[in-house]
């Protein structure tokens, strides 16, 4: 069989900073910031030392160089869709199996801290290594409320999407049947005008379609055509 990295699939958008936030460059640096230590990330950015440095090792290698040498005032970001493992190698080649991975770059884990062994590993967005075996994790929001605490097992070369585990993949569709009535709560119109009408209801969706923080739905109510026709009554003189 082929390697994995042969038949996954990716896409990486990697920005240099946040919406709303300047690229800065360094006239020390010779570069943009974000580039030199992009750059830089194709000698030290190996982080689960497989021997290749991925666009993801990359761009969280220079992320958090970035943030640093700013004092937090420019934050590279990056949206991605990989399917497997991350096939787009910018340095080297992968030549055996690397240390497990933790990462998930899901906006709606931003700035959740990661906790292995009761010891902070960063925040998200981004990734870590560890070693292969158990460990305790704990994901913290910004809160402090923990998102998740439990122990898990890894094994070399697996990649553990963090994003699945706070917010389980969701089922494709849902669909659903609702009941309920139509009644006005003004007296007057209620008994004169449109006495109250029972409805009945099915509502179908996509969950996290089109975009990861919506749902689509579609809706049909329909009116119970028996009180719709007693509904209505004529105005009292």
């Amino acid at each position: 069989m082929p390697p994995l990295e042969t038949v996954s699939e990716a896409s990486l958008i990697l920005a240099a900073s946040a919406w709303g936030e300047t690229a800065r460059e360094d006239k020390k640096l010779g570069h943009d910031i974000y580039t030199y230590f992009l750059l830089e990330a194709f000698a030290k950015g190996d982080r689960n030392n497989d021997g290749a440095v991925t666009a993801s090792e990359a761009h969280d290698f220079a992320r958090e160089q970035t943030y640093y040498f700013t004092q937090g005032r420019q934050r590279p970001h990056a949206e991605s869709d990989i399917l497997g493992v991350d096939p787009i190698v910018l340095a080297g080649a992968k030549t055996r199996l690397g240390r497990p991975e933790l990462f998930a770059y899901s906006p709606r884990l931003e700035n959740v801290e990661v906790q292995v062994d009761g010891a902070e590993k960063g925040k998200l967005p981004g990734g870590v290594s560890l070693e292969p075996g158990a460990h305790r994790l704990t994901l913290l929001a910004s809160d402090g409320a923990r998102l998740y605490d439990d122990d898990i097992e890894l094994t070399p070369g697996e990649r553990m999407d963090l994003a699945a585990l706070v917010h389980p993949a969701a089922s494709p569709f849902f669909l659903q049947v609702r009941g309920g009535a139509q009644v006005f709560v003004d007296s007057h119109t209620r008994n004169n005008l449109i006495a109250p009408v029972p409805l009945i209801g099915i509502e179908f969706g996509l969950p996290e379609k089109p975009f990861s923080f919506t749902d689509l739905r579609a809706d049909i109510g329909v009116v119970l055509a028996e009180a719709m026709a007693n509904s209505s009554k004529p105005t009292a003189a």
